[in-house]
């Protein structure tokens, strides 16, 4: 049996599904954690003309150059708000209002002493010192939106100052999850296991924001029975991932419940560790993810297969800051002929940063999750990396 590299196992899922997402029309409040539908650029300046930035006297920065607390200089105070104003005059601000025409500069309440008709400057001004020049945020046409980006608050913030409302985003991607095993319960119930992996996996995505995660229960080993909830999840859902019932033994059914429904599998196991029975199958062009039924195998399945295929086919560039480096502390081994993912804990030691290998094995251990950081992936067929090295860590 040939167990197909992980790079690879996405560069075929990429080469051989669709994921046809259709937009729609959210205002500024819904938009965190979605993806914009096409490029936004800015359709103003931002701000639309020279502002103040404190609150003082605006005026011509050329009036005052000698100006200090032992040379003040006078200038003839306008409080009628003019059009206009010429060197040797000086009008009262406030921050946020516009500079009058003649002012390109505006001196702080406290450099500057009223005195009459007239206030005395006792700080000198360079031209545009305390001002918000027009367009410094955004000039018109200024991209504000990539298409691709995963949109935060700050995102939000810069569409509300730009004066729009709404945006077209990607709708929310529908992913069915399907967890298998008779010996597998819900908290409370009478089975053997209670169910933990179809919880991770379906929270950890429902997390990204942009996905709606639905959990179709915890089905008994029945070839019918699952494959009956198979093709329900099918009209619902643009991506079904089952847990459970991957691997080659004569009780792991989920391949056989696929097939059953006129599903193929396309990948049958992935050179890696933990989650080595991972397989991706097809049903009726829609992709069928099988992950491993043991919560670390399956979370690896998840964070290194199915999340990098869906973030490519959206186009989500925020993907490609999702690591940091870091000197592990211990010696950390690999295996032939598979890529193994190993979970460390991060933390500061010195001036740097250390990761800590806590777990080499153990597919099932879901509280070696509770201390990870991230992944260290040790290539196929590599040695290993030595205590000291500067190594890249895989976030979680």
């Amino acid at each position: 049996m040939r167990y197909v590299p992980v790079d690879e196992a996405v560069n075929f899922s990429l080469s051989n599904f669709k994921l046809s997402v259709e937009t729609e029309k959210l205002e500024l409040e819904q938009l965190l954690k979605r993806i914009p539908a096409k490029e936004i650029r800015s359709p103003v300046r931002v701000p639309p003309t020279n502002r103040s930035a404190v609150d003082g006297f605006a005026l011509c920065s050329d009036s005052v150059t000698s100006a200090s607390s032992n040379n003040p200089i006078p200038l003839v105070l306008r409080e009628d708000k003019p059009g206009k104003i010429s060197c040797g005059e000086a009008v009262p601000i406030s921050t946020g209002d516009p500079l009058p025409d003649g002012a390109d500069a505006v001196v702080m309440l406290e450099d500057a002493e009223k005195e009459g008709n007239r206030v005395l400057i006792m700080k000198s001004v360079a031209k545009f010192d305390n001002v918000s020049r027009a367009g410094e945020d955004f000039e018109q046409g200024d991209i504000v939106l990539s298409r691709g980006t995963l949109i935060r608050p700050w995102h939000v913030a810069s569409l509300s100052a730009l004066g729009l409302e709404e945006v077209d985003v990607f709708r929310k991607l529908k992913v069915g999850i399907i967890a298998t095993g008779s010996e597998v319960s819900e908290p409370g119930g009478e089975g053997f296991v209670f169910d933990s992996t179809s919880k991770l996996i379906a929270g950890y995505l429902a997390e990204q924001g942009y996905m709606d995660v639905k959990r179709y229960g915890i089905v008994e080993d029945d070839e019918e029975v699952i494959a009956s909830v198979i093709e329900k999840a099918w009209e619902k859902e643009d991506i079904i991932i089952t847990t459970g019932g991957t691997g080659p033994g004569s009780r792991d059914l989920c391949v056989k419940a696929l097939q059953r429904v006129g599903g193929k599998i396309l990948i049958r196991g992935i050179a890696m560790r933990p989650g080595r029975p991972t397989s991706v199958g097809e049903l009726k062009s829609k992709p069928v993810f099988l992950l491993s039924g043991y919560p670390v195998a399956a979370f690896v399945g998840v964070r290194f297969l199915v999340l990098p295929f869906i973030e490519e086919k959206l186009g989500i560039i925020d993907q490609r800051l999702r690591f940091i480096f870091a000197k592990l502390t211990s010696r950390v081994f690999g295996e032939v002929g598979v890529e193994s993912f190993i979970r460390v804990k991060l933390s500061p030691c010195g001036n740097e940063l250390c990761a800590d290998p806590i777990m080499l094995r153990g597919s099932g251990i879901l509280s070696s999750l509770l201390n990870a950081g991230g992944f260290l992936r040790i290539p196929r067929n590599a040695e290993g990396y030595e205590a000291g090295e500067i190594v890249r860590i895989e976030l979680v």
